[in-house]
């Protein structure tokens, strides 16, 4: 019974991921199904179910980006020069882990929950999007006696949450009609608070002799190159490769701490495969001050 329903589980997130690209006109194009759901859900950012090698382990794991326009802004006409404010937004990414035959109870571990809202501001060939999110994985341990009792993965269960204001731009470099190079910056400024009104949890307590961390001192600076390839009436018919940066900028440790994530998307007939390799601090917010590396294999869901 127990692993029917994590199977469940699993499903669910699929199904999760592939709603943002369902239908919702119904048979014989219901208007009052599409009145309902009309452009209500979308992805913020690229869905996916991947095979991840982290940490010496291996797992399932699925990335959920879902967002959706809570209020549009277009008939405000608001602008400055070419960039015109569309409308505000709600965004929520959610990744977990789901250790199928690795792991006692092959346990569901949610390592990101991360919602927000941001305003989109509209230019012919970028997009401008300014807001406030929280980020944080949803898990309990907090102490060192904690974190020793609960076995060789209490880092997973690790606390942390804060908040910070969200800065992104796209800018296509290059467009074509079968080529599309761009560039994306990403600022976040965290606000040194979690819920607004609560402090950050970010203390590495397990290390006490180290020198204080923040999170500021591993992220916060973005920024993703992103080249794409269309070939119309192929068997693969679209490559996709990103390089994405980051690193911190507080005080005394600005650009100092690197990390990398290059990824592969390849194409073929309705299937968009995808691959990984990463490598620098976390990659997960629980252990964000450790480095590592690892990749992973599996498909996008648009």
């Amino acid at each position: 019974m127990e692993l029917k329903l994590k199977w469940r589980w699993a499903l669910l997130a699929v199904l999760l991921g592939a709603w943002p690209h369902a239908s919702f006109c119904g048979e014989d194009g219901d208007p009052f199904e599409g009145a309902l759901h009309e452009a209500t859900l979308r992805t913020f950012h690229p869905t996916d179910a991947v095979i991840a090698t982290d940490h010496g382990e291996s797992r399932i794991q699925f990335l959920l980006s879902l967002a959706c326009q809570v209020l549009p802004m277009e008939s405000l006409d608001w602008h400055v020069g070419s960039y015109r404010l569309s409308a505000l937004n709600f965004a929520y990414d959610s990744l977990y882990d789901y250790h199928i035959s690795t792991r006692y109870s092959e346990p569901v571990v949610s390592r990101l929950q991360n919602p927000g809202f941001y305003f989109s501001v509209e230019a012919p060939r970028s997009e401008l999007q300014a807001g406030w999110f929280h980020e944080s994985n949803g898990q309990v341990i907090d102490t060192h006696a904690a974190l020793l009792a609960a076995g060789p993965h209490g880092q997973d269960f690790v606390s942390r949450a804060w908040d910070y204001w969200y800065l992104s731009s796209a800018f296509r470099l290059l467009e074509k009609p079968t080529m599309r190079f761009s560039f994306v910056p990403t600022l976040r400024i965290f606000t040194g608070a979690q819920g607004i009104i609560h402090p950050t949890e970010q203390d590495i307590f397990w290390r006490p002799s180290d020198p204080p961390s923040a999170i500021a001192d591993y992220d916060g600076l973005r920024g993703q190159f992103l080249g794409e390839w269309l070939f119309p009436h192929r068997i693969c018919n679209y490559l996709g490769l990103s390089a994405e940066f980051r690193t911190g900028y507080h005080e005394g440790h600005f650009a100092s701490n690197w990390s990398r994530r290059f990824e592969l998307t390849l194409k073929t007939w309705h299937i968009p495969w995808y691959l990984y390799y990463t490598n620098g601090y976390g990659p997960y917010i629980s252990d964000y001050s450790s480095w590592s590396e690892g990749y992973g294999f599996g498909v996008r869901i648009w």
